[in-house]
């Protein structure tokens, strides 16, 4: 159990913090839009410094033309 549990935390943290989406979550874990909302927002609250960069990564990208 808590291997699968691990694994999945795992994946997530790589996952969201390279933009993985709701919709991405919904269709990796088959579970509902709210259910994958949640954790994402759960995961989020956690880690606020993660939000933060992906908007600074993502003003890069924009000015920039690349990261």
């Amino acid at each position: 159990m808590f291997s699968n549990e691990r694994k999945k935390a795992k994946v997530m943290n790589f996952s969201i913090a390279y933009g993985k989406t709701v919709h991405g979550f919904m269709k990796d874990w088959n579970c509902s839009e709210q259910e994958a909302q949640q954790t994402m927002d759960a995961w989020y609250a956690d880690r606020p410094e993660v939000r933060a960069w992906q908007k600074k990564v993502k003003e890069i990208a924009m000015e920039k033309g690349w990261t």
